[in-house]
Formats: structure tokens, sequence, C-alpha cells
């Protein structure tokens, strides 16, 4: 009889459901931010390349207009 009061107990609690709920929710979030992630990569790169170009022009005509 403790056994059944035990599995009942068990399989109609709802305890933890929340803390279980809330990791789905991060895991979803996590993935969709990687995914966003893996998309944008290239984007970045991109722009990160243009701005380095621009920067290294700036630097030399502001060290051929120093000098």
């Amino acid at each position: 009889m403790r056994i059944q009061q035990c599995g009942r107990q068990f399989w109609y609690s709802d305890e933890g459901q929340d803390l279980i709920e809330y990791t789905l929710i991060i895991a979803a979030v996590a993935m969709g931010a990687f995914g966003i992630l893996g998309i944008l990569t290239p984007n970045v790169h991109v722009v990160w390349t243009a701005s380095n170009s621009e920067l290294s022009a700036a630097g030399s005509m502001a060290a051929a207009g120093a000098s």
C-alpha cells in the first residue's frame, strides 16, 4: 500500500515542473541564439574586414599628412 501511495504522489505531483519548463525555455533561447550567430557570422566578418580596411587607409593618410 505504501508503494502505491508513493507512486501516485510521484505521478500526480507537479513539484519541480517549473524548473524543467524554465530549463527548456533557456535551451530553446540558447539554440536560437546560436542559430542567429551562425547566420550573422559571415556578415560580421565582412563588416569587420571593411572597417579594418578603412581604418588602415585613414591611418596611412594621417601618417602621410603628418610627415
